[in-house]
């Protein structure tokens, strides 16, 4: 059994329909069975969940649905608090819900795939479970705009604490959550105290893992989280890889319709419920 997380948090209640897409290309690229585990607040609306149901008339699977308004309030109110800067940020409450996982999923769950959910996954999703991850706590992929020298850069590695080989990008993690259920400091607490020490760490969830964790993680291979904003620069696109496309940045669009990477997501998104 491969187990799957999705995390949502959807104001507009429009950001489903992107987690949809992606529902969808890892259920039509893979014959293994799959137990998804999608972690949502209050915003998650009765006709989104009754779709996210239908997904079995796809693949046969398994979904679970943990609200965790319900279940975290204490950690959400903590996120919350005036006393640290979510309130100024372009990210919602909602990029913290991964670090829920190992608290909230059952503790015979010692293995997890945690997605975003502006990936298409183009691939059968069975070869990055196969990854080895022996000690590692999670593994990932390092992050193209801190490698790439025309890119943006980022705080950790401004500041020396991590290389830009090292700094890796959380959209797609492999995470050991036997290793995390076992660390001696809690994940959310330390990182709120990081970014409060960190004025100029704007990545939030990102920055906290890398803080935490970029000094000794997996790294995998770059095909399982590919920036879809340079790929169509960079790459030959007549022939659209086998991989995980990362549609970041606002780059889940029909346009450019001319973009093997936009129809894709058009191709999947149209599939779904």
């Amino acid at each position: 059994m491969i187990h799957i997380v999705y995390a949502i948090s959807d104001q507009t209640g429009k950001y489903c329909r992107i987690l949809g897409a992606s529902l969808t290309s890892l259920l039509v690229n893979t014959n293994n069975d799959l137990t998804i585990h999608i972690l949502h607040d209050n915003t998650l609306t009765k006709d989104n969940y009754d779709k996210f149901i239908l997904l079995n008339s796809i693949k046969k699977c398994n979904i679970k649905f943990y609200n965790v308004e319900n279940i975290c309030k204490d950690k959400i109110a903590l996120i919350n608090s005036p006393e640290y800067k979510m309130q100024n940020s372009r990210f919602t409450v909602g990029s913290f819900y991964r670090f829920f996982i190992p608290s909230i999923l059952d503790e015979n769950i010692d293995k997890v795939i945690y997605l975003d959910c502006d990936v298409i996954i183009h691939l059968d999703i069975n070869l990055l479970w196969e990854e080895p991850i022996n000690d590692y706590s999670l593994a990932a992929v390092p992050d193209f705009y801190a490698t790439n020298e025309q890119g943006m850069t980022h705080h950790l590695v401004d500041i020396g604490f991590t290389t830009k080989e090292n700094y890796f990008n959380s959209g797609v993690l492999l995470l050991n959550l036997k290793n995390l259920r076992n660390l001696e400091y809690d994940i959310i607490i330390s990182g709120l105290k990081f970014l409060d020490s960190h004025q100029n760490a704007t990545l939030f969830d990102q920055d906290i893992l890398n803080y935490l964790f970029s000094k000794f993680y997996k790294k995998l291979d770059r095909r399982f989280n590919i920036f879809v904003a340079y790929y169509n620069l960079l790459e030959d696109t007549k022939v659209v890889d086998q991989a995980i496309f990362h549609y970041a940045g606002q780059e889940c669009s029909i346009f450019p319709a001319d973009s093997p990477l936009h129809r894709l997501w058009i191709e999947y998104f149209s599939l779904s419920p």
